[in-house]
Parts: structure tokens; sequence; C-alpha cells
């Protein structure tokens, strides 16, 4: 079976919307051969082209119901038995249709046919990946996280299955396969934090990372002298693992947030940056503290601390702990307080959750721990009797009470002088300051000698501004989410369309880019160190989007996109090696190979097309590294606007090894309104796709460690036990 796009069948100059079909009337049709073709297509290539095409379908189905009206979205997710009269059982197919869609992808994706074809397996993961950013309301329909659930079992049986495989069986690709299922993992996971919720899905996801890292599902005695399967397979298995423990269910921050920033935030008065002191824990986590009991609405009169955190997987973090009081202790909200400290995130405030299923989870982002888990104790602290009444203290008491009773007192004495509610004995009122700083690393286990200089080393900020400079050049410009870089080229023989600047609009968010602290295109102006606060501004048109002043950009599924349209001037600040078009002739007819070249120079038509380098240019073009443009693999997306509302998809690319990338291939027709989320799910699938096609990448939460362990090592103390406390107690 040969899967042939609709348009190359239609005459030069017919009108596809008087022609054809509406949607609405086609997509179950469509639906059905799809999935006809799913379950009994044998062709690699008419597969990869199948899988393609489904997420089209989802993505235009989806914006097509979500757009509809409230009565026909009660419909939509089944509410209503009995339609009103003009609306079609069709508008009500799209949960049908995703539910439909992915269990013929689970059904399919295990078995010989699929997982020995590597280039239908990653067509599938592809798809996979995208059909997550559908909205919830679609995927979990009266939020049932079935479909999910089986989506992740799915991927977790597909992992098992792949390194089940004898050896002789397992090669580089199927490593590659292995990689890509466990992004796909992450990928789901992260987008739906419920699903970690489950004990069921919590369970076989841990027992996949087990497998991943260890080689084996058996625990305790049962476990065999047995390793990964390769370096790739750990790492991959390893961010599961940390996506696990740091960022399911947390929301966002607005931006990194360090040392820096809080000194705009608070002021210099309150913050003083040479006065944090710095660490290195577990070897993999910098964590600076500052004094906060002199911060009145975070300390609420009790020691406090500000820490900024920076971990493998995370940028800069900032949090506070406070020690709670007797009363607070004591009351419901601090029953499971961890020793006696409230841990939170305050600062700046969180984004509110953008969709109602992660609502009830995001209420519970306060993390405690039980009041007796890992509890810290020591020689000294088996020398303190808890403070509870005995029968002797009660006693004493009690004569103490009559004494003070007592009117036979000697005139002149002590206790005659004293008024009568003076002369019970009470305690000295609790001690309101103290080292916040050491009490903190105690109470989180930190400060004992055996782990001195191993699970904590001190770092030396003596000279502050080396200090923060290098802490910013090798722990802050390391990315912990995979980086891409999109050009886009605009060619039309007349003006600027106003299909092309929506398209823009809706691609990214502007950012300015001297400011802007995350991937701008460019290694020379990315993850800028200022964080001075942005004033609002009017709006202000006329953006030159080149990526030396400004840029558009996007963070979604774990990899920072940024958007970029070349100009002159960025080409001679860059120095960028770009191949020049012997003539606009020429790059007309390229964008439009293929097609109808008469059409492309009317005056009714544009063109536009994005150049994709692959992610991997994290490893291959940092600062300092040398590469070679011949090297760099490519892919380029061509958008040629047939008749209003609806664009030809023309992709060129460098040679793969696995196959075609998706949602969007050769020859498709899209609407424009699904536009944009084609291109950038495309985009996010193209960066995956040249992570595991790589042999020896290595993650991003990989490289981000070893640029925290070297900095590390560069400012580490090496000091005594003795000499840390006696520092520490006395600063």
């Amino acid at each position: 079976m040969k899967i042939i796009p609709l348009v190359s069948e239609l005459a030069e100059h017919s009108s596809l919307k008087s022609s054809c079909s509406h949607f609405i009337n086609l997509r179950l049709r469509i639906y059905k051969t799809l999935i006809f073709s799913l379950r009994n297509e044998t062709d690699s290539f008419n597969l990869q082209l199948t899988l393609g095409m489904c997420t089209v379908l989802c993505e235009e189905a989806a914006a097509f119901d979500l757009s509809m009206s409230g009565e026909e979205r009660e419909i939509l997710v089944g509410n209503e038995k009995n339609p009103p009269n003009g609306v079609t059982p069709e508008k009500a197919l799209c949960p049908s249709i995703v539910r439909g869609v992915i269990s013929a992808l689970c059904d399919r994706i295990c078995r010989q046919e699929w997982n020995s074809d590597f280039s239908v397996s990653f067509s599938a993961l592809d798809a996979f990946n995208a059909l997550s950013t559908l909205p919830h309301e679609i995927l979990f329909t009266n939020k049932d996280l079935s479909t999910g659930m089986l989506i992740v079992s799915s991927l977790c049986r597909f992992i098992e299955t792949q390194l089940g495989k004898p050896p002789p069986s397992h090669s580089k690709d199927l490593h590659s396969s292995v990689v890509a299922a466990f992004q796909s993992l992450t990928v789901w996971l992260t987008s739906c934090p419920l699903l970690a919720e489950c004990e069921s899905v919590l369970q076989i996801v841990a027992e996949t990372i087990q497998l991943g890292i260890t080689g084996t599902k058996k625990n305790g005695t049962e476990r065999e002298e047995k390793k990964a399967a390769s370096r790739r397979v750990f790492d991959a298995a390893e961010a599961v693992m940390y996506s696990l423990f740091t960022c399911l269910g947390r929301q966002s921050l607005a931006g990194i947030v360090d040392e820096r920033r809080l000194l705009y935030l608070f002021g210099p008065s309150t913050i003083d940056t040479t006065k944090f002191q710095h660490f290195l824990v577990n070897g993999d986590t910098l964590l600076s503290i500052h004094e906060a009991s002199h911060i009145p609405n975070l300390a609420k009169g009790s020691p406090c601390v500000l820490y900024v955190r920076r971990s493998p997987m995370h940028m800069a973090r900032v949090g506070f702990a406070r020690i709670l009081t007797h009363e607070e202790t004591n009351t419901k909200e601090a029953e499971s307080s961890m020793n006696s400290l409230s841990l939170s995130t305050p600062l700046p405030p969180f984004v509110p959750p953008t969709n109602e299923l992660t609502e009830s989870y995001a209420r519970g982002l306060a993390f405690r721990l039980p009041a007796d888990f890992n509890k810290v104790t020591c020689k000294v602290d088996a020398r303190f009797h808890t403070a509870e009444s005995t029968r002797e203290s009660e006693e004493l008491l009690l004569e103490m009470q009559r004494l003070a009773t007592i009117e036979d007192i000697q005139p002149g004495s002590v206790l005659a002088k004293m008024k009568m509610e003076d002369r019970i004995p009470r305690p000295k009122p609790p001690v309101k300051t103290c080292n916040s700083i050491r009490v903190f690393l105690y109470d989180m286990g930190l400060i004992d000698e055996k782990s001195h200089g191993k699970e904590l080393i001190p770092l030396d900020s003596g000279q502050s501004s080396d200090f923060y400079r290098d802490l910013h050049e090798m722990v802050d410009t390391s990315p912990s989410s995979f980086i891409s870089t999109i050009h886009i080229f605009y060619m039309n023989l007349q003006s600027l369309s106003s299909e092309f600047l929506v398209l823009l609009s809706s691609l990214g968010e502007g950012v300015e880019v001297g400011r802007h602290e995350g991937w701008t295109g460019h290694w020379s102006t990315a993850f800028s160190s200022d964080r001075k606060p942005v004033e609002e501004r009017g709006g202000v048109d006329h953006y030159i989007l080149d990526g030396l002043s400004h840029c558009l950009y996007s963070k979604e599924g774990g990899c920072e996109m940024a958007f970029v349209l070349p100009s002159q001037r960025a080409v001679r600040h860059f120095k960028m090696e770009m191949p020049q078009p012997r003539s606009s002739k020429d790059l007309v007819s390229t964008c439009d190979d293929g097609g109808d070249r008469s059409s492309s120079s009317s005056s009714s038509s544009s063109s536009s097309s994005l150049i994709t380098p692959p992610s991997t240019s994290t490893s291959s073009h940092s600062p300092g590294s040398k590469s070679t443009s011949a090297s760099i693999p490519f892919m380029g997306i061509f958008l040629h606007e047939m008749e209003s509302g609806l664009v030809q998809i023309r992709t060129r690319s460098s040679a793969t090894r696995f196959g075609c990338v998706g949602p969007l291939m050769d020859g498709m027709v899209v609407s424009v309104s699904s536009l944009s989320s084609l291109l950038r799910l495309t985009i996010l699938n193209v960066t995956r796709r040249n992570i595991v096609e790589v042999d020896n990448y290595q993650h991003t939460h990989v490289k981000r460690r070893q640029s925290i362990s070297e900095f590390g090592k560069k400012y580490g103390q090496d000091i005594s036990y003795e000499q840390f406390l006696t520092k520490l107690i006395l600063s």
C-alpha cells in the first residue's frame, strides 16, 4: 500500500476547499484508513508516512474540536446522550480517534515487525512524543488516565523487549532505540506528572530504570553480576530517574533565580553576595546559603536561611528554610516537617498551572519528609534527655509553689521584695537568633566528620569577582536542557505576508538577547548573566529577530528552541558560513522543488523555509571547539501557501540513519491553525533524533554534572574537619 498526498492528484489550478469535502466529514474515513495501514502495512517508508499522518490527524482534530462551542464540547466529552439537531456524531470523535491511534501504536510497537525495523520504531516513538502535547481534556477525557498509563507501560515493555534480546542482537542502533524510548518515557512523565502518582505506573517505571542502570530487574541477593547494556543506556535511564525525583510535579520558576537576582530582588542592604557560603554537595550539586533571619516576611521571627541550588537537572533555583517554633511544630500543617525545617521555594511566585489536571497536584508542592526520616544523631545527642515532666520534677514544682505562697517570710529578704507572680521561677525566653547556616547544615545531615571532604566540600569564595565569573562561565552556561537553533528564511518577490507574521508570533516569545538567561541561538550571546528586573514596556514593533538583538524563544519537551531570521549584520558578527544562492530565482525554486514553479513566482504566493541544525551542537559547537559546516547534519522544512488556510510542506535533509522524522513530512498539506504546533513538534523530534544518532553523545545532565564537579575541584577548600567547624561557628 502506498499513501500518496492528496495535493499531487489535484489539478494545477483547482481549489482544494471547493473540490473536497469538509474535514469534519472526512476525518472518520481518514482515521479508519490510517488504522488499517498501521495494522497491515509492511513497507517501512509507508509506515513512517502513516505514523506522521496519524499525528497530523490528531493535531487537526483536537484543534477543530476545541474550537467548538460549549454545548458541542459537552458532546465531545460524552456528557450528553442526545445531541441537538444539526450536530453530527463525527464531531465527538476526537478523543476516540486519539485513543484508537494510541491503542494501535501500543499494540504494534513491541511486535517483531516493528521493533526490529529501527526506522519504524523511531517513527512510532516520534508519534508518542508528539501525542503527549495534546490538550489533557482530549488525552484524558473525564480525567481518565488509562491512556497515559497504557503508553508508559508500552514504552517500558519496548525497552525490556529490546534489552532482553540475546547479546548477538545488541548493536548501536538497538541501543539508540532504547535511548529514544527512555526519552519518550521522560516526555510523557513530565507532560503529565499525575501518571507518576499511580502506584502501578511508578512500579513499572522504577523497574525499567533499574533495568537500564543495572542491566537486571532483580533485587537484593538475587541480583547477578550484570551491568548496563551501554553507557548511553545508563545515562538515558539516569535521566528518567532524575526527572522522577527533581522535575515531576514541580512548576517551573520564572527563569533562573541566583545570587545576583536575589540581590536585585531584596536590595544590597539585605543581600550581600560576599556573605554567601558555598558548598559542593555529593559531588554534583552546588549549594549557596545566605543568612535570612533579618528578612521579616521570610523569617517571621525565627532563624531562616536562603539557599541557591544548582544541580545536573536544574539551573540556579532558590528556596528558603526556616526553623519552626514550638507552636508551629504542634500544628497539623507541620506534623511531617523534616527535622523542624519547612522547605519550600517561594521566590519568585510560581506560574499558575496550565490545565486543571495538575491543579490538585500543584497544591501539594511544599515538600516535606517525615520527622523520623534520616534523623541525625551523634554521641552528644544521646546525652540530652527529653524535656518531659517526671514525678520528681512535679513534686519539686509543687514545693516551690507552696513556698512562694507562705506569708511567714523574713522581712527584708529577697523573696519578700519580689511580687507574688515573680516568686515562681520561669525559664528564659527562647533564643531568637542563632547561626542559621550551621543549624541548617546540621539538620540536613551534612555536618559529619565522615562525610567532610566527600559529601560536603566547602568552597573558597574569597575572590568574589573571580568566583562568580567562573561560576557563570563554567556552570550557569552549561544548559540543563537540549538546545536547538532554527533559522527561518522568508522568500517573497513582493511583500511580507500577514500569515508569515502570525506564524512567527505563534512559534515562540520574543526575547532580548542581552538579558535572556536561556539559549539564544549562538554561544556568544546565550545564557546572559544580567539579572536586572525587566521593565514592562508598551507595544514595540520593528524587532530584528536575527539573534543579535532579539530572537524568538520557546521551551517545550525538555528542549530550548531559538528561532532566528539571519541578517547580513548577524552573518558578519557571528562569521557564519552560509552558502550563497546563485540568484533569487534559484532560492525560490529550491524552496518549491518538486512543485509547480510557475505558481511560486506569482504575487499571491509566498514561501518560507526553516533550517534546523541538530542539538548535538551542545557538544561540538561549545565555546573553544571547532567544527566544519560540512559535518553538520541539517533538516530544511519549506512552507508554501497553496491557498488561504492551507500550507504545503516540502522537506530536505542530510542523510539519517533511521529514516524520516515526523510529524511533518515531504508532500503533506496542513492547515495554518495547526502549522506552528506541528513545526515545533517536528523540530523537537529532529533534535531528539540527532541526539540518539550520535553514538558518543553525552546527555545534558552528564555534562552539567561534570561542569559542577570541575568547578568544585577548582574552588574546593582543603581544610580539616576541625578547621571547618571553627570557621562555620565563628562565621
